[in-house]
């Protein structure tokens, strides 16, 4: 199978991982002296805590933070979110390998 980095994937954040993005936000803003900066606006999350990034992009704003033996910023699983239509199974998996060996 194959999945591009800019494809979507969806993640469960953690506590640890919605305060890192929180802090990103601040620690961004207070280095550029401007008056008004933006409110912080979390990731939007469904009922069950899934929120959709690009993979690239979750990568690049907490990927750093992920290290064996210390707080996650998401839970492990990660859901692939399928753009592209699947074809539907041949009736017989098989058939197309026994056609080619004819």
């Amino acid at each position: 199978m194959d999945f591009n980095i800019n494809d979507k994937v969806r993640v469960k954040l953690t506590d640890f991982g919605r305060r890192a993005l929180e802090g990103d936000h601040a620690k961004f803003w207070s280095t550029t002296n401007h008056p008004y900066p933006p409110a912080y606006i979390p990731p939007k999350e469904d009922a069950e805590g899934w929120s959709e990034w690009q993979l690239w992009v979750l990568m690049e704003m907490l990927g750093h933070l992920c290290s064996i033996g210390f707080d996650q910023p998401f839970e492990t699983t990660i859901q692939l979110v399928g753009d592209k239509p699947s074809a539907a199974p041949a009736e017989d998996p098989m058939s197309a390998v026994r056609s080619m060996c004819r």
